[in-house]
């Protein structure tokens, strides 16, 4: 069984948004009892540049879980683009400079047309910035 156990700070600083996480994972081993452990901290930030044209970027690493698992550091940065009303149009890159995260390059890009969330929902799975604005569910009939 694995356990994580999460700190996160969140705060937004000259129209700039700052997340910082701190989790701590425990994970069951499979071949002996007890457990492996390694930390995860992440810097993540996101500003409006224009409109709804948004940049984020993320620092993060994670320690050595065990000998076969090392730590890393690696970055992750996009940009966002919300198309009024609904559809969000975002596309960005990771890089790590570290071997044991990602190795190379990787590009994404996604559509997202639609969002449904509650405040309940979106506050207890809050991790990175929140690039997407949620549509209240009183307005999905509106």
């Amino acid at each position: 069984m694995d356990h994580s156990f999460t700190f996160g700070l969140s705060e937004t600083i000259a129209h700039f948004n700052f997340d910082f996480n701190v989790p701590q994972f425990l994970i069951g081993r499979t071949t002996a009892s007890g457990f492996d452990q390694n930390q995860l901290v992440a810097l993540a930030f996101s500003h409006v540049i224009h409109g709804g044209l948004q940049f984020a970027g993320e620092f993060y690493g994670e320690t050595q879980l065990n000998k076969a698992t090392p730590g890393f550091t690696s970055s992750l940065w996009a940009v966002t683009y919300t198309v009024i009303p609904r559809p969000v149009i975002d596309g960005g890159f990771e890089a790590g400079p570290t071997s044991g995260g990602p190795h190379r390059m990787h590009i994404s890009a996604q559509l997202t047309p639609l969002r449904i969330s509650t405040p309940d929902i979106d506050e207890s799975l809050r991790v990175l910035p929140n690039l997407r604005q949620p549509i209240p569910f009183s307005q999905l009939n509106s």
